[in-house]
């Protein structure tokens, strides 16, 4: 655990960051991104995904629709009836608070 209260010689001076250099290259968001990209991509790790997913799916099919499925729709749809009248579809939305 961090000592509370450092000596005045190990404080920050006022305007300094505790990082002056900050994060190095290479080791952010992007390069995180890029090495899971990786391992999704080899064909062993997507047989055990798809394998586990379609288990999930089979097991717990409503949870699955719900943790899966619904983030990956949009949040609210135009669609048309047979009529061409258009109306609005919320997914995973209270109607009673659109």
């Amino acid at each position: 655990m961090p000592n509370p209260n450092p000596s005045p010689l190990h404080r920050f001076k006022p305007g300094q960051s505790g990082n002056p250099k900050g994060r190095p290259p290479g080791t952010g968001r992007l390069a995180a991104l890029g090495l899971l990209d990786s391992i999704l991509n080899e064909p062993k790790v997507q047989a055990v995904m798809r394998d586990n997913l379609r288990e999930y799916f089979l097991t717990h099919p409503v949870q699955a629709f719900k943790e899966i499925v619904m983030p990956l729709l949009p949040k609210n749809l135009v669609l048309a009836s047979p009529e061409g009248k258009p109306f609005k579809v919320y997914i995973g939305v209270d109607p009673c608070k659109v």
